[in-house]
């Protein structure tokens, strides 16, 4: 019985680190953030955007592509993705989302690694070529804004002579960036949550 419940642990904990990542691997991308006061740095994360309720386009077996309205929890990771995992009336959803950049006038799509710096909560965003705006969500043409940014870092660590990435406790966070120029930039331009 104590076998049978240490497998079932065990099949959980497995289960829960990669449906974080949606089974995608967390790859080594430095990142600095504000975390009560202080800049703070991390290599490997992931950054919880929030719950959109969204229209989707999906092919299920046996029929055409439909749209389905879906649930969806987005996250950027530091290998890069826009991801989102969700349900819908038929069941599990998955999505590669991406970021834009509205400027008032167009909203265009930018990766992640043209960002200069994320501030005011995840409301405003600087590429690196200086334009700036709203940073939002396009989720298959659509638009949304980012809800808030719910940081949660990962640390490497050793565990049976292996190395495994350790999810560190989540912290909501108002800026962050790839530089520490940059973040000082972000505070300066308002990056504290109100």
């Amino acid at each position: 019985m104590k076998r049978i419940i240490t497998a079932a642990a065990l099949l959980a904990v497995v289960f829960g680190a990669l449906t974080i990542t949606g089974g995608r691997t967390l790859m080594e991308r430095r990142i600095y953030y504000m975390n009560k006061g202080k800049v703070t740095e991390a290599k490997y994360w992931s950054l919880y955007v929030g719950t959109y309720e969204c229209p989707l386009r999906r092919k299920f077996p046996g029929e055409d592509t439909i749209t389905v309205n879906a649930n969806m929890n987005v996250s950027i990771i530091s290998s890069g993705y826009v991801e989102a995992t969700g349900y819908c009336e038929r069941g599990r959803v998955d999505g590669l989302f991406a970021l834009a950049l509205d400027n008032g006038t167009a909203t265009t799509q930018i990766h992640l690694d043209s960002i200069a710096y994320v501030s005011r909560d995840g409301q405003k965003v600087v590429h690196l070529n200086g334009q700036s705006g709203t940073l939002k969500l396009d989720i298959e043409g659509k638009y949304y804004p980012i809800r808030h940014l719910q940081f949660r870092p990962y640390q490497m660590t050793k565990q049976f002579d292996e190395e495994v990435l350790k999810a560190l406790d989540e912290v909501r966070i108002p800026a962050f960036s790839f530089t520490k120029d940059g973040l000082a930039r972000a505070n300066k331009d308002g990056a504290a949550l109100e």
